[in-house]
């Protein structure tokens, strides 16, 4: 099974990647409020969500998602280094992949000869990027030990199950010395 880059990395907003200072610290919680989604009063935790899962697993799960968070960073800085290089912004780019993904053809659309051509380069080299991030991602989950299995399972279940994800905010306020950063 392929790991993506469109993977839902919920515990890299929880963690992030900060060893800094308090002040970094508050902003980071401040960041994760506001990046965390609303609660929905209709939608009830589904129970098969519900899994076993040790301390110890759940640590080494929250490991694993800064390392993957952190290879997501740097690919999402490529990317935009990418952009900057070709002179393409990033809305421009985005409004050029909403018009492909909706079916329409960027050479039909409103936009410039000149970026539709910086575009289809851009949208090569991203893809590359891409690649090399599903790669990083694959391998980084095969040395964790994890399961692709286990790893989409976890990351679900921390994503559905409000308990488990207080539980591993919880490990990682307790155990920040055995965090890899």
């Amino acid at each position: 099974m392929k790991i993506n880059l469109l993977l839902v990395l919920t515990l890299s907003l929880i963690v992030g990647c900060s060893n800094g200072s308090d002040e970094d610290e508050a902003a980071l919680q401040e960041k994760m409020v506001a990046n965390q989604p609303m609660e929905n009063p209709f939608i009830q935790e589904s129970p098969e969500y519900d899994i076993e899962v040790e301390d110890e697993e759940l640590l080494q799960f929250v490991n694993l998602n800064i390392r993957l968070g952190r290879i997501q960073a740097e690919a999402q800085q490529s990317m935009m280094d990418v952009l900057n290089e070709n002179d393409l912004t990033y809305e421009a780019y985005n409004a050029m992949v909403q018009t492909v993904n909706l079916g329409d053809s960027v050479e039909d659309s409103a936009f410039s000869l000149d970026d539709i051509d910086k575009y289809e380069e851009v949208k090569i080299l991203i893809t590359e990027i891409e690649n090399e991030v599903d790669e990083k991602f694959e391998s980084a989950i095969a040395e964790s030990g994890f399961s692709d299995e286990r790893f989409v399972e976890l990351n679900v279940a921390v994503q559905q199950n409000r308990e488990l994800m207080m539980r591993s905010q919880e490990l990682l306020r307790k155990d920040r010395s055995s965090i890899n950063y």
